[in-house]
């Protein structure tokens, strides 16, 4: 093998192990972008659902504290 083959063959060599290396990188960057929007659509959606409950729990407690006050007022009638 002559000089000249041996420099082609290592550069061939780095060549593909950085081009390995890059879309590696690439690919490490675009799961952990995918992955960022994933939590925070969820984060969205759970703030939606601790809303609906927190809205659910403040209307049960608005019910029973009519409910309450409609037992207390008919039993001052007696």
């Amino acid at each position: 093998m002559s000089g000249k083959q041996t420099v082609i063959t290592i550069l061939g060599v780095a060549a593909i192990a950085g081009c390995s290396w890059s879309f590696n990188a690439w690919l490490d960057q675009q799961s952990f972008n995918k992955k960022s929007e994933v939590d925070a659509k969820l984060s969205e959606q759970e703030t939606a659902r601790y809303q609906m409950i927190k809205d659910l729990a403040s209307e049960v407690v608005s019910l029973e504290k009519s409910k309450e006050a409609t037992l207390y007022s008919g039993r001052d009638k007696f």
